[in-house]
């Protein structure tokens, strides 16, 4: 199944997709969009084009497991790209793995060179997470 990850974000959002066996996430692009709707239809068009079976948008929980405003807005993001691929849509819980993308970036000397580097490298490394918990007899999410 070809399972594409999203990292929402305000000015930029970043893209994972995986190859076809589910054995490797591979950032795709960034999508540097501010306005809402329009990063939206941009994410939709790329989802279509990469053909994705699945779309895994990271959902930013507080720490304490209770839903924020981000986290909403990510959810709306999220409803609304299912409406607009008619492609199924996970909510992944994301908490923690920001710190460990950007701990992976300080071990490879990468971090601080662009912003766009960094959304990318977060958005493959959220959805390798994801790769993780799906089964693949019934591409459901396994806890």
């Amino acid at each position: 199944m070809i399972i594409m990850g999203v990292d929402f974000g305000d000015a930029r959002t970043g893209l994972a997709i995986c190859d076809k066996g589910e054995m490797l996430a591979s950032p795709v692009c960034v999508v540097s969009e501010k306005d809402f709707t329009q990063c939206q239809e941009k994410v939709a068009a790329l989802a279509k084009e990469h053909r994705a079976e699945l779309l895994v948008v990271g959902y930013p929980k507080n720490m304490n497991g209770t839903v924020g405003e981000r986290a909403e807005l990510c959810q709306k993001f999220g409803d609304g790209l299912k409406e607009m691929t008619g492609i199924p849509v996970v909510m992944w819980d994301e908490r923690c793995t920001t710190v460990s993308a950007h701990s992976y970036l300080n071990v490879t000397n990468t971090r601080g060179k662009k912003a766009e580097g960094g959304s990318r490298c977060r958005c493959s490394y959220h959805h390798s997470g994801k790769l993780s918990g799906i089964s693949e007899e019934s591409g459901e999410f396994v806890t």
